[in-house]
């Protein structure tokens, strides 16, 4: 007798997961679209029955404002679903147009003000001219999430900056803050990928940048992150705006071509003087600079991310100021460490010295301090300290 035949089986048919799973790009904006509508409404009708229960019950104070906050959170968290879902739309209309990037980075930052100063957050600022070519509500939303991002997570000082590369020509945009306090770990500088941070705003902003066409990149450590958005459509300057760089013979071609523009230096001296005439000289080689006056300031600020290059007054030498360089020279991209005394040599570059710190005369910084820059710079680059701006 031959073997029974096999029922050929019925096809399943497809479930929602599968799809979901299959959804188009623009069926995923729909969705969270969709999501946000139906979200919102309800939300705004408690808020309204909240008003009218605040304002005819005698009920207790303390507790309608925690749920006034707690639905407040909420339809923000709706609105940036439905942000969210507009930028993620494959057809959504882009109108790019040149824009003042400098200028609409300041109005960003005044919105968010109010906020920042509830939450007890400094922004710190240090902001070059650019223009750049791009979808103006993009780029305002994209401004919007970074500084709501940002503020939600940080717990130091929020540093903005805005600054140009050179090769190619692009304005940079750089956040950087403190997320964890850096005495609950061992090695606040190690780097790693922070979960924590990535938040509802982090995709909006990130998403936001895709759609407009920019780059976006996130360097994290255990306590601190560094954000940098680029624009590649930046409206380039004239070649007779550009600054020049008069090097010193004394370096000749070891120098190469690296520019200075877009790298961070950290001032550290108490003199206000000395602060001024390094800012004089470093200010038109296109560097972002901040300002610390004490080495414990230096330490917290280097917390949230190493600068490019570690610039001190002579004057603040001593245990403290070592152990710091100490902690700086184990990092995996340790900065450039220079040293301005009153009576110091004309220049000694790092290599010539034991301890490993380039060290320059008062005297003379205007005519050896962008060049020693450049040498450090382009030398701990060659020995795979630092990848290039």
């Amino acid at each position: 007798m031959s073997p029974a035949a096999e029922t050929p089986s019925s096809p399943t048919p497809p479930t929602d997961a599968d799809e979901v799973a299959g959804a188009s790009p623009g069926a995923w904006a729909t969705l969270l679209a969709r999501l946000g509508t139906e979200l919102a409404q309800p939300l705004s009708a408690a808020a309204t029955h909240l008003a009218v229960l605040g304002a005819s019950t005698p009920a207790e104070k303390a507790a309608l404002q925690a749920l006034a906050h707690a639905l407040d959170e909420a339809r923000t968290t709706t609105l940036t679903l439905q942000q969210l879902a507009r930028v993620c739309d494959p057809a959504l209309p882009l109108r790019p147009q040149a824009l003042d990037l400098a200028a609409t980075l300041r109005a960003a930052v005044a919105r968010h003000q109010p906020e920042a100063r509830r939450r007890g957050t400094p922004l710190l600022e240090t902001v070059r001219p650019a223009r750049v070519v791009v979808d103006a509500t993009l780029l305002q939303q994209l401004l919007d999430a970074a500084l709501a991002w940002a503020l939600a997570l940080t717990r130091s000082a929020l540093h903005l900056g805005l600054d140009h590369r050179t090769w190619p020509e692009r304005a940079r945009l750089h956040l950087r803050f403190r997320h964890r306090p850096v005495d609950e770990v061992a090695d606040p500088q190690l780097p790693t990928h922070a979960t924590a941070l990535d938040t509802l705003q982090w995709h909006l902003l990130r998403q936001t940048a895709l759609a407009a066409g920019l780059l976006v990149e996130r360097h994290d450590t255990v306590c601190g992150t560094r954000l940098s958005v680029e624009f590649p459509r930046t409206v380039l300057a004239s070649a007779s705006s550009v600054p020049t760089l008069d090097i010193d013979p004394g370096f000749g071609s070891t120098l190469g071509l690296r520019p200075l523009a877009g790298h961070h230096v950290l001032l550290v001296s108490a003199r206000r003087d000395l602060r001024q005439e390094l800012r004089d000289v470093l200010h038109p080689l296109g560097l972002m600079i901040d300002v610390v006056a004490t080495v414990e300031g230096a330490r917290e600020f280097c917390h949230a991310g190493p600068p490019h290059v570690l610039l001190h007054d002579a004057q603040l030498a001593g245990e403290r100021l070592a152990r710091l360089h100490a902690d700086l020279r184990a990092l995996p991209q340790a900065p450039v460490l220079v040293e301005i005394a009153d009576d110091g040599p004309r220049l000694q570059t790092a290599a010539q010295d034991p301890q490993g710190i380039a060290r320059i005369g008062r005297g003379t910084l205007a005519d050896t301090l962008p060049a020693a820059l450049t040498y450090e710079l382009n030398q701990a680059d060659a020995a795979g300290a630092r990848p290039g701006a």
